[in-house]
Parts: C-alpha cells; structure tokens; sequence
C-alpha cells in the first residue's frame, strides 16, 4: 500500500502475527504483509491512520487471514505502520496485491 503515489522508502511497519516475535520493516517503498504473512487464504486489514499534514502519519492495522480450513479461525495480526511524511496529508491509497497494482 502507497500514499499519494509516494514510491520512496518511506513507510515501515512493525506488526505481529499469531502472537509471534514481533517482524519490522523499515525504509519501505509501501506498507506490506498487514494482514500477516503471505497466504492463498483471504486477508482483511483495518488500519486507522493519523492524518496531520506536518506530522508523520503513524497508524495502527488490525487484520489476519480466513482460514480455509473448516471450523479452523485464521491468523491475527496487529501492529503499526507509519508514512514517514510531514509535508502533506493522505489523499489517495494505493492498494497492490502481491506486487502489482490493484486498485
């Protein structure tokens, strides 16, 4: 995920999954992996954002994975993201899926 069509290494992330040592990203290009590691299962990501232009927009993610395993719950994955920008607010969202562009 990008803000604003920023493609610098400016994001980073620091989450957890399953309750497992926590994983950090640092000096990213975008956010990635918010929902846990990669998986076929589906993955669902809410990210709560703070959006002040002279700030660096720091967030929270909430997410995981639905298991495709019958009566089997998914992965957790919680953590924080930050957009490392004090210039300007989030007006747009890039959405990628496995590296490509998605929406």
């Amino acid at each position: 995920m990008q803000f604003n069509n920023d493609g610098g290494s400016n994001y980073g992330t620091k989450r957890s999954s399953n309750g497992a040592a926590d994983s950090i990203t640092s000096a990213a290009n975008f956010l990635t992996e918010l929902a846990g590691a990669v998986s076929t299962d589906a993955q669902m990501t809410w990210i709560e954002m703070f959006n002040v232009s002279s700030i660096r927009k720091q967030g929270h993610i909430n997410g995981g994975s639905v298991s495709n395993a019958t009566n089997v719950a998914g992965q957790t994955c919680h953590g924080n993201v930050v957009w490392n920008n004090t210039s300007d607010q989030i007006t747009s969202c890039t959405i990628f899926f496995d590296g490509l562009l998605a929406m």
